[in-house]
């Protein structure tokens, strides 16, 4: 048998046409059994070509890969672990800056909100709580103890004449003067002008407590721990017998001033030394030694507290831990008070 050229149809050894294509046989013709071995022969020579290229396109596939992509297994996470701490760090520097902000904030400003009543306008300052040692060992009534007290605002100045007149349509006052603190006022004008200045604004003003006026006057969480509020020179920040009293009544500088002409303490309130008296919400009694939180004064007593001296008296008296005290429907001309209110 062999082969034809043209078709590959098998053709008889002693024929000489392809019985399928019709064409003669040709000398070139090969028998089947060779014809096949060659066949297989370019097959496997075709096939082992092809397997060496692709060993060789994979094998430069593969060192192309690993020349262009290295192994991430141990990187990617450190590449993460970095950047987490890199927020971490972020977050804690940013926190600490927030705090710093926040105290220098406090050292140099102070934070206020402003009322009004009847087109008069009147400031308190938010004073933040905290733990202070009140009273002193030089006021014999005035044992020294540690008081907490919890966030207030207190007013910057005294109530003025111009802002008690507003609310309460009368100035009581003797030396009048619409800036200057309102005076000759007991404690008990004191909470009906309070009643009605909390009707008008819808707000819960009200005395403050006799540690309240303290921590103030001291200069609550920035205290220089002065004798007086916020200086240790009485005449920087207070109006007082020998810088007006004893100036006689000839003289400007004699009787009640106007608010804040003089120097403020460190939390930028005015007249908490001298000027007038102010009256506080307790009752006059003794301290105890013991801690205590957010004190009220004592639960009996027909004396009411006022503190801070005034015009007419002594230096003494114009210190942030002497205690006057008389009872609650007594006013003169030293006589006045300011506001306070929770947070």
């Amino acid at each position: 048998m062999k082969i034809c050229n043209h078709c590959g149809a098998e053709i008889p050894d002693e024929g000489n046409f392809c019985p399928e294509c019709g064409n003669p046989t040709e000398k070139d013709n090969l028998p089947i059994e060779k014809a096949n071995d060659e066949v297989n022969g370019h097959e496997e020579k075709s096939l082992s070509m092809t397997n060496s290229l692709d060993k060789d396109i994979t094998e430069k596939h593969d060192g192309a890969v690993q020349q262009k992509m290295p192994d991430f297994g141990d990187e990617i996470p450190k590449k993460q672990e970095t950047g987490i701490r890199k927020k971490i760090l972020r977050i804690v520097v940013l926190a600490l800056l927030a705090i710093a902000v926040l105290k220098l904030y406090n050292i140099f400003f102070v934070a206020t909100e402003t009322y009004s009543a009847k087109g008069v306008d009147f400031t308190l300052v938010k004073v933040d709580g905290g733990v202070f040692t009140m009273g002193s060992d030089n006021a014999a009534d005035a044992l020294p103890h540690e008081v907490k007290l919890s966030d207030y605002s207190i007013a910057q100045t005294e109530v003025t004449q111009e802002l008690y007149q507003a609310v309460m349509g009368e100035n009581p006052s003797r030396m009048k003067g619409k800036n200057k603190p309102v005076n000759w006022v007991s404690w008990d004008d004191a909470q009906a002008f309070i009643a009605r200045l909390n009707e008008i604004t819808g707000e819960q003003f009200r005395l403050p407590t006799e540690a309240e006026w303290e921590y103030a006057a001291r200069g609550a969480q920035k205290s220089k721990k002065t004798d007086f509020a916020g200086n240790v020179d009485v005449d920087a920040v207070a109006w007082y017998r020998l810088n007006s009293y004893d100036k006689g009544n000839s003289s400007s500088a004699f009787g009640i001033q106007e608010v804040a002409g003089k120097k403020c303490n460190e939390i930028d309130l005015y007249d908490m030394s001298g000027n007038v008296w102010e009256w506080v919400s307790d009752r006059y009694g003794n301290y105890g030694a013991d801690r205590v939180v957010n004190p009220t004064g004592a639960a009996l007593g027909a004396d009411r507290v006022w503190r801070g001296g005034s015009w007419g008296n002594d230096m003494t008296d114009c210190t942030v831990y002497y205690r006057g005290h008389t009872f609650q429907s007594y006013k003169d001309h030293y006589s006045g008070f300011r506001l306070a209110k929770s947070r």
